[in-house]
């Protein structure tokens, strides 16, 4: 049995001849036109009339409450929702795979034309390492120094071909001569590996850089604790840290994130994360969301109410 309750969004009024006439002459003109429905579903503010005569086909059903909220989201008519204070509040953070035949902005990248076909090329590579070694060659004179190279790398890292990575990386290294270049390429690296699982490999790209001279920065530690963090190894991530440290480099945000979900993943007691927490205000190093959602997931594993200290 029909409810007699009006739906939230609709107002009850004095039933009319013409409501009646339009809901009738809208019932035939959806029967005979429903190809071209579609243009005529905009809401209007006007009053609906509900009677025990009307059918609920005459009416136009509600949409549902998930597609209303996305209406409102996107219209003009709801600022509160589109407004800057509301944008980018849910993170949007992934790892991007590149698809060929699909626009791409290359706004926010700064490879070439070139990369792109050395990429496809060598997707395409058989795996022999004279072939990756050809394509490589025949692009030489057309990559652009460490932006494409470090594109290469993180495009073959995402589609999980590490071999491939790696001669890429050494190919790089042996024609550059610029240590922020080469540094920017053993941050990738490691990066890459640690991304794949390879942390072993990770740490002898790393050392091998910092015995060469170029791997003594900021992001070649940083990208070697978070490839630690990822393999759920906390205390090698610490050492990494306290030994960066020692080099009389300053941690910077990326490092403390890093750090901190390692102690999440790797298994680490609370306490020892919130003392990295506490360290990296002391350093005046401002904490972002991913910083508290580590905190949160470090904190899940042991007291509830070390949580609300930082909620």
């Amino acid at each position: 049995m029909a409810s007699s309750t009006p739906p939230p969004h609709c107002t009850l009024t004095t039933t009319k001849p013409s409501h009646n006439h339009h809901f009738h002459h809208l019932q035939n003109h959806q029967r005979h036109q429903r190809s071209s429905s579609h243009q005529h579903h905009n809401w209007t503010p006007q009053k609906v009339s509900l009677n025990n005569h009307a059918s609920h086909a005459a009416a136009p059903r509600p949409p549902p409450p998930s597609a209303t909220a996305a209406a409102a989201a996107g219209s003009p008519n709801f600022p509160c929702l589109s407004a800057a204070d509301f944008t980018g509040r849910r993170s949007t953070r992934f790892v991007s795979k590149m698809h060929f035949g699909r626009p791409r902005s290359t706004a926010s990248s700064r490879h070439s034309a070139a990369a792109e076909e050395a990429l496809y090329q060598a997707i395409n590579c058989n795996g022999e390492v004279k072939c990756m070694d050809d394509i490589l060659l025949s692009f030489e004179s057309k990559l652009c120094a460490s932006d494409d190279y470090t594109f290469l790398l993180r495009e073959l890292g995402n589609r999980g071909d590490w071999l491939k990575a790696m001669q890429c990386f050494e190919f790089a290294i042996n024609r550059e001569r610029r240590r922020t270049e080469l540094g920017k390429l053993a941050s990738s690296m490691i990066s890459t590996l640690g991304r794949l699982g390879k942390v072993d490999l990770a740490k002898k790209v790393f050392e091998n850089a910092v015995s060469e001279g170029y791997g003594n920065t900021v992001y070649a530690y940083s990208a070697l604790i978070s490839a630690y963090a990822k393999s759920g190894y906390c205390d090698e991530a610490i050492r990494v840290f306290e030994s960066m440290k020692d080099s009389g480099l300053k941690p910077n945000l990326v490092t403390y994130n890093a750090l901190i979900d390692a102690c999440g993943k790797g298994g680490a007691d609370y306490k020892r994360a919130l003392e990295i927490f506490d360290e990296m205000l002391q350093n005046g190093v401002q904490p972002d969301r991913i910083t508290y959602n580590s905190l949160l997931a470090v904190c899940s594993g042991g007291v509830v109410g070390e949580r609300e200290e930082f909620v």
